[in-house]
């Protein structure tokens, strides 16, 4: 009986426990909650922040269009003021800087060479410029993608933890049903031993054995009183048979018993 007592002690305090887990698991669910309420906010955060990147992306190709405009302008305008190549030999006859006019070719040549390069040089950095576009337009995609990826991923891995946490619940709860159940028959068990083994011992006493059975043989317990039932329902057919005043009726009943 003590060992029960202690038993349900223990049970309930074990079932106090199970509140509190119960109690923190509602605290660790609102926590993942906010959680994953600031990871969406961050996630909108990033996208705003991408399209920011958009937008000046957008404002830095109207600006190269607006040079390569510009650009064009003036290739236009050199190639209209050509026509006073003629007019130059013409003044550098006449200059104090340049007395022939190869002087004044070469310097033009040199010019012209130097216009090719920036030429050149604007071609290479306009391929550049289209290269850093692509380059940035995929790494804009692929980290859009990854971004979406880690928050599906996220919120399959919370929702499974979630289940899990569940699952536990219910079993722990299965298994404090199944401890309280075996403590009820336990209890109902020991019982019904106390009570076998204090038959026993009357039967013992009456038959004048005074050595008691172990409580653990309770087969041999159970057999002993059994015996002992029937002898005494023997003797009392020999002395109802005895006696001529008993009925019939009370006869058949102990025969039948």
């Amino acid at each position: 009986m003590d060992s029960l007592k202690f038993r349900r002690q223990e049970l309930k305090y074990k079932e106090g426990e199970l509140k509190e887990q119960i109690v923190k698991f509602e605290k660790f669910l609102k926590e993942n909650d906010s959680k994953r309420k600031r990871a969406y906010n961050k996630a909108n955060m990033e996208q705003e922040l991408i399209k920011q990147k958009e937008r000046d992306i957008l404002k830095l190709l109207q600006e190269m269009d607006r040079i390569i405009q510009q650009n064009i302008k003036l290739k236009k305008k050199l190639q209209k003021y050509a026509i006073y190549l003629n007019y130059m030999e013409q003044v550098t006859q006449l200059s104090e800087e340049f007395q022939e006019p190869t002087v004044a070719k070469a310097r033009f040549e040199t010019l012209i060479i130097t216009r090719d390069d920036l030429l050149m040089s604007e071609g290479e950095n306009q391929a550049a410029i289209k290269e850093i576009k692509n380059r940035l337009t995929k790494f804009v995609k692929q980290k859009s993608n990854d971004i979406l990826m880690y928050n599906n991923d996220l919120t399959n891995k919370q929702n499974q933890l979630e289940r899990a946490k569940m699952h536990t619940m219910k079993l722990e709860a299965s298994w404090t049903v199944i401890q309280n159940t075996a403590a009820k028959r336990t209890l109902v068990l020991g019982t019904v031993r106390m009570a076998v083994q204090n038959l026993h011992n009357i039967v013992k006493k009456e038959q004048g054995l005074l050595m008691e059975c172990p409580v653990g043989e309770i087969n041999g317990q159970l057999d002993t009183i059994q015996q002992y039932l029937l002898d005494l329902k023997e003797m009392l057919i020999d002395i109802y048979k005895r006696d001529t005043v008993i009925s019939a009726s009370t006869l058949l009943f102990l025969k039948k018993w």
